[in-house]
C-alpha cells in the first residue's frame, strides 16, 4: 500500500534572482517535507538535461542549489527540449511513411530519429516518481523550464504507475483533464490549433499517449483501453472538432466561452467505449498488481506501428449503434467531469495552491472527488515560481 502521506508536487523552475537564493521558496520545500513525516527530505525531479537548466541560471531561474536547500536531493532526468521533440517526430513520420523499406533502411531511420530515446527517458522520469513515492514514501517535488510540458508528461506517467483507477477508461480521461487540461498545457500552441509561432509546435501529449501505449504492451492486463482509444485522444488534440483541447489556458477556455459553445470530447468517446475497451483486461489483477514497475531497458521499446505506420494502417470499423441507455451514461459522464472542474478540492488526490503561486491564468480548478472512484493516494501540489 502506498505511503498516504508522500506528495507528487509540481512547479515551474525557481526564479531565485541573480542572488541564486530565494528564502522564501527554500522555506516552501521545507514545509513540503514536514507535511511528510516519515521522511526527512524530499526528491526535486528536474526533468531538463543539466546543461539547459545551467543556462538558464543566467536569468536568475535554472535549478535549485543543494547547498541552499539542505532537505533536498536533486535529480535531473535529461527530456529534451521541444525543438527536439518535434525534429525527432518529424524524422519518425517519414519513416513510417516509407513503402517497402528495407531492414536496414528502416532500423536506420528508426535510430536516427531518436524518438524511443525520448519515450524512454520520459517513462525513466515517472518510474522514478513512482517509485519514491510507492517504495521510499519520499515527497517529490518535479519541474522543467515552465511546468506546463515535461512536468505534466512526467506526473501523469508517474500517475499511471501509481494508481490503477487512471488504467481505466475514466480514469485517464480525469487525469488528462488534471494533470494537462487544468495544469495549463498549451494545447493551441503546441498542435497549431492557430497561425502561431511553428517553433511552439511540439509533439507533447503524443510522447504521453505513446509512454502510456508502452506500458500496455508490457501490462496487457491491466489497462481497460486498447490502443485505438489513445490514437482517438490523440486525433482530437489536433482535429479542434470538440471544445476540450482548445485553448492554452483555463482562462482562455472561460473567455472563448467553450462550456457553452463547444462540446466536450469525452462524452462522445465515453459513448463509443466498446470499440475502446481491451479484451485482455482484468480489474482485479490491476488492482493486485497496484504499482506497476516496468522494465525500461532498450530492448523492451518499440516503433507505436498503429500510430506511425501510415502506409499499413487497417480501415477503422464503423462504430457501433448506441442505445438510449449508453446515451444517458454518457451525459452522466459529462457531469461528472463538470463536476470535478467545479467542486471543491479534496478527496485522495486534490491540488493546493503554494505560496510560490504567481498570479497566472494556468491556476487548476479540478479536483478529484472520492465518491466518484479511484484516486491517487499522493496529493499534487502545484505551484508557479515565476510568472510565465
Amino acid at each position: 500500500e502506498l505511503p498516504p502521506q508522500a506528495a507528487v508536487c509540481r512547479c515551474s523552475q525557481p526564479l531565485s534572482g541573480f542572488s541564486g537564493r530565494s528564502q522564501e521558496d527554500e522555506m516552501m520545500l521545507q514545509a513540503v517535507m514536514k507535511a511528510n513525516p516519515g521522511s526527512d527530505f524530499i526528491y526535486v525531479v528536474d526533468t531538463r538535461p543539466k546543461l539547459n537548466a545551467m543556462a538558464n541560471r543566467a536569468a536568475g531561474k535554472g535549478y535549485e542549489n543543494e547547498d541552499h536547500y539542505t532537505n533536498i536531493r536533486l535529480t535531473f532526468i535529461g527530456i529534451e527540449n521541444i525543438h527536439v521533440m518535434r525534429s525527432s517526430q518529424q524524422k519518425l513520420i517519414d519513416v513510417g511513411d516509407m513503402r517497402s523499406p528495407s531492414m536496414s533502411d528502416f532500423l536506420w531511420g528508426l535510430e536516427n530519429s531518436g524518438w524511443l530515446k525520448h519515450i524512454k527517458a520520459i517513462l525513466d522520469a515517472g518510474v522514478f516518481i513512482a517509485r519514491a513515492v510507492a517504495d521510499e514514501g519520499v515527497s517529490v517535488l518535479v519541474h522543467c523550464s515552465d511546468g506546463w510540458d515535461r512536468t505534466a508528461q512526467a506526473c501523469s506517467v508517474a500517475s499511471i504507475l501509481l494508481d490503477p483507477f487512471y488504467r481505466t477508461i475514466k480514469g485517464l480521461m480525469l487525469l488528462i483533464e488534471r494533470d494537462w487540461v487544468s495544469f495549463g498545457h498549451k494545447f493551441s500552441h503546441r498542435y497549431a490549433h492557430l497561425d502561431g509561432d511553428p517553433k511552439e509546435v511540439s509533439p507533447v501529449m503524443d510522447q504521453f499517449l505513446e509512454c502510456v501505449w508502452q506500458l500496455s504492451e508490457q501490462f496487457p492486463c491491466a489497462f481497460q483501453f486498447n490502443e485505438r482509444f489513445l490514437i482517438a485522444v490523440r486525433a482530437h488534440v489536433y482535429s479542434c472538432q470538440f471544445g476540450s483541447f482548445l485553448g492554452n489556458c483555463e482562462k482562455e477556455r472561460r473567455d472563448m466561452r467553450l462550456r457553452e459553445r463547444a462540446h466536450s470530447v469525452w462524452p462522445q468517446l465515453w459513448k463509443d467505449r466498446a470499440q475502446f475497451t481491451n479484451p485482455l483486461y482484468q480489474a482485479e489483477l490491476s488492482q493486485s498488481q497496484g504499482v506497476l514497475r516496468p522494465n525500461t531497458t532498450p530492448y523492451c521499446f518499440k516503433m507505436w506501428k498503429g500510430l506511425y505506420n501510415h502506409a499499413q494502417r487497417p480501415e477503422r470499423p464503423p462504430p457501433p449503434r448506441q442505445s438510449p441507455a449508453v446515451r444517458g451514461e454518457s451525459q452522466q459522464l459529462e457531469q461528472e467531469l463538470t463536476n470535478h472542474k467545479e467542486g471543491p478540492a479534496g478527496g485522495p488526490a486534490h491540488h493546493h495552491s503554494g505560496p510560490r503561486q504567481a498570479e497566472d491564468d494556468r491556476q487548476p480548478e479540478m479536483s478529484e472527488d472520492p465518491q466518484q472512484g479511484g484516486g491517487c493516494p499522493c496529493c499534487c501540489l502545484t505551484g508557479k515560481r515565476e510568472a510565465d
